[in-house]
């Protein structure tokens, strides 16, 4: 409430860069990354001062409701957030490019590492639509994800982009949200996002 920043995200920087350091006297040639929490906190982690050994700081963006151009952070979450990010409209761009320019900033060529986002292909069912994800038809999934990947492409800074997940979990119960994500059904039957995305590799590989 005070906008400050919590003691546990003080001790995680100092657990990273401590990891990071040594990570770099034992392996010079490792690429190391790390961070990983939600957007805003990042960026106060940032602020706190991560080691130059941190090659690549990790961000989940989830678009959970919205179109694959769209993050649920952006200017209007700085007052809430004590930290303004992204841009007015909320896009994955404008995300990208606020990291992009704090790295640029700090003076390093660190890169951001998607490890996570995805689009859950669960249905609604009168008792599950407040929680922070919307659902998705298949068909749908399978055009967000290839235009997420296509415009991480085409923006800076981005090392890797990870879609979560292969395999459905939890035998992809229908009104769960996390037993959703996946490519293939629980049954290992592909959905059409497997069908899209494996094309979309075969044209893009290069890229």
């Amino acid at each position: 409430p005070d906008n400050s920043t919590s003691p546990w995200v003080r001790e995680f920087v100092k657990a990273t860069n401590t990891v990071a350091d040594a990570l770099r006297r034992a392996r010079p040639d490792a690429r190391i990354i790390g961070l990983g929490a939600c957007a805003p906190t990042n960026f106060r982690m940032l602020d706190l001062g991560v080691s130059k050994n941190l090659d690549g700081v990790v961000e989940h963006p989830y678009p959970f409701s919205l179109p694959p151009e769209k993050v649920p952070y952006g200017w209007a979450l700085a007052a809430r957030d004590g930290v303004r990010i992204g841009d007015a409209e909320g896009t994955f761009a404008g995300l990208v490019e606020s990291y992009a320019a704090r790295f640029r900033r700090d003076g390093t060529a660190r890169t951001l590492w998607v490890t996570e986002f995805g689009f859950t292909t669960y249905r609604f069912n009168g008792a599950n639509e407040k929680g922070l994800y919307g659902g998705y038809r298949e068909e749908a999934q399978a055009i967000y994800l290839v235009r997420r990947f296509i415009q991480s492409l085409a923006l800076p800074v981005i090392a890797v982009s990870c879609q979560y997940d292969f395999l459905d979990d939890y035998n992809s119960m229908p009104g769960e949200a996390e037993a959703n994500f996946g490519l293939l059904r629980g049954d290992f039957s592909p959905k059409p996002a497997y069908l899209a995305v494996q094309r979309m590799n075969s044209l893009l590989d290069a890229c």
